[in-house]
């Protein structure tokens, strides 16, 4: 209805000249909205003569051989306003997104991969024809949504699904009918790269839509993934795949509130760029980039821990043992010596009849009497000198 694309595409169509076509565009009528206003004639009307002035006033002479073939120009472009108003006053609850008309959807790619020269917009970066037509429907609607990143789809494969498929579609008067449709495209979103280009292509149909600047959706896209490839802080994971989806639809669930009702095609910056800048550091999106603890490495961290203390314990438990072991840590009774007269040590556990070593010495020490004056082979207990004193 308001798309200058198709406007001149059907002009050319039905055989006017695009002279002509210029001097209507000269004069602000350039879509099929603009020709059904041009006179106050109506199609039922039996005076068509203030058609044909209104002819004559834009093409600067009378149309003459012409004149049927703006009478239907006239008559298609009257019947698409007609269409238009009754499609906004009824309620679009339950049908499908008006698809674009493909000059209209042509132009718009066109325009859009002019003012992104730095970008490569093959099949599987374009956004499909039904992702640009749910986002045009939202400007008609006024009424931003989330769109699930399923739905996110390529031209690549909206082609390869070009398949139809038998549904039963029920009547507004309660009919039911058999009819055949095509089968909807699902998009892959296995992975990091496949999730940022469901991202991106919902951001390059916005700018096709006109309601929002793809640079101003991608800087907030390349803001979440980047988090991804930061290191964790000890103790906590790396931001997840899950967590940068969750962000995502939490900005357009604000955006979403930010933005209803208002003419989404107006202003400086328009109104879904203005609530980006707004959301993309609220605590609303921001909370689920938050890092999550690492729960499995502080259970390493602490059975490291534990594992420590045990060998502490121990190194502390022979340390003290090796401390007994020395002769002079030994509490020795009066008149012996832990040394013999060759200053050979004595095993202190022999004389105690602790040693469970048999022979003559052990690493202690020999096996004899400590007692000062004897150093027999016996242990002190069992020593005479014992019984005398």
């Amino acid at each position: 209805m308001d798309s200058e694309a198709s406007f001149k595409s059907r002009v050319l169509e039905l055989g006017i000249s695009e002279a002509h076509y210029n001097l209507l565009s000269g004069r602000n009528v350039k879509t099929f909205a603009g020709f059904a206003f041009v006179s106050a004639y109506q199609p039922n009307s039996q005076d068509e003569k203030p058609f044909v002035d209104a002819l004559t006033d834009l093409l600067g002479a009378p149309p003459g051989d012409m004149l049927p073939v703006y009478r239907r120009l006239f008559y298609e472009s009257h019947t698409l306003a007609i269409q238009d108003l009754r499609t906004r006053l009824e309620s679009r609850d339950s049908q499908e997104p008006r698809k674009l008309a493909m000059p209209e959807r042509m132009d718009r790619l066109g325009r859009l991969k002019a003012a992104l020269p730095g970008i490569t917009l093959d099949a599987q970066l374009e956004p499909s024809h039904a992702l640009v037509d749910r986002i045009v429907a939202m400007a008609e609607e006024q009424s931003v949504y989330y769109i699930d990143l399923s739905l996110c789809t390529s031209r690549e494969s909206e082609v390869n699904m070009l398949k139809k498929e038998p549904v039963l579609e029920f009547a507004a008067d309660g009919s039911i009918k058999l009819a055949k449709k095509h089968k909807e495209a699902s998009a892959d979103v296995a992975g990091e790269l496949r999730v940022k280009m469901c991202m991106q292509r919902p951001s390059l149909a916005f700018e096709m839509a006109n309601i929002a600047t793809y640079q101003t959706l991608e800087e907030f896209t390349a803001k979440i993934f980047g988090m991804i490839t930061r290191k964790p802080i000890a103790g906590f994971k790396s931001i997840s795949l899950a967590q940068v989806i969750a962000a995502d639809q939490a900005l357009w669930q604000v955006i979403s509130q930010e933005t209803r009702g208002k003419i989404l095609t107006v202003g400086s910056p328009k109104p879904i760029d203005a609530a980006v800048a707004l959301a993309k550091d609220s605590p609303e999106v921001m909370y689920h980039l938050l890092p999550l603890r690492d729960n499995k490495r502080t259970h390493e961290d602490d059975s490291d821990k534990d594992k420590k203390n045990k060998k502490q314990k121990k190194e502390k438990y022979e340390r003290k043992n090796q401390e007994e072991r020395k002769p002079g840590k030994v509490d020795l009774p009066p008149n012996c010596s832990a040394k013999n007269d060759a200053n050979q040590n004595i095993c202190f556990a022999f004389n105690r009849k602790a040693c469970s070593v048999r022979g003559a010495k052990c690493r202690r020490g020999l096996h004899v009497c400590w007692k000062v004056g004897c150093f027999g082979r016996h242990a002190w207990p069992d020593c005479n000198s014992n019984k005398t004193d």
